[in-house]
């Protein structure tokens, strides 16, 4: 397979009011969707694609158009799959956010690192090559929640311990980070928009 034509991004990707920080330095070609784009970010990240999400760049907000959104007051462009990101006049510092499950309130901010990236793996269109720390589980109530779940999980006398370890399916690794699975799984992102 010959390798990709067409010029690629990359970008640092942080989850806001966490500490320590969880971070990743990823890339991407630069003219996938932003529907395509979310989709990289949650195999980035480690999220389950599960929730709403939405953008916000250069002040102007976006979202998947759904007339059942109850969050349809963000919506100010619809059909991310036709809104490509080299059409946003993105370069290198520019910095932009990504909204994920918006009762959760996972707010990420992305920094375009290059916008002239050249990917060591020029036959892959994505892919991630640095990062810190594990991605939280869905649904444990934002990063708030996340400090307390890592807190009752790291106390066995916690009279709620049993019952998050069932919840959480076991012990969470805070600091576990596996760039080799993250690049496993974006090698199954269909290119063609669905």
């Amino acid at each position: 397979m010959p390798p990709i034509q067409f010029p690629f991004y990359s970008f640092r990707i942080e989850l806001k009011e966490i500490k320590p920080k969880i971070w990743r330095y990823f890339y991407a070609p630069s003219n996938i969707s932003l529907k395509r784009f979310h989709n990289v970010i949650q195999e980035v990240m480690g999220w389950s694609n599960y929730h709403l999400f939405s953008f916000r760049i250069f002040g102007e907000d976006f979202m998947d158009s759904d007339a059942d959104d109850p969050f349809s007051f963000l919506q100010t462009r619809s059909g991310l799959s036709r809104i490509k990101l080299d059409s946003l006049g993105l370069s290198k510092g520019s910095r932009f956010t990504y909204m994920y499950d918006m009762g959760d309130g996972w707010d990420h901010v992305i920094k375009v690192l290059d916008d002239d990236y050249v990917p060591k793996t020029p036959k892959r269109k994505y892919g991630c090559f640095k990062g810190a720390r594990a991605c939280p589980p869905e649904d444990c109530g934002g990063p708030y929640g996340y400090e307390n779940l890592l807190e009752i999980l790291g106390n066995p006398d916690h009279m709620e311990h049993e019952e998050r370890m069932e919840w959480a399916g076991g012990p969470l690794d805070p600091e576990a980070f596996d760039m080799d699975a993250i690049n496993d799984s974006l090698r199954h992102i269909r290119w063609r928009e669905s």
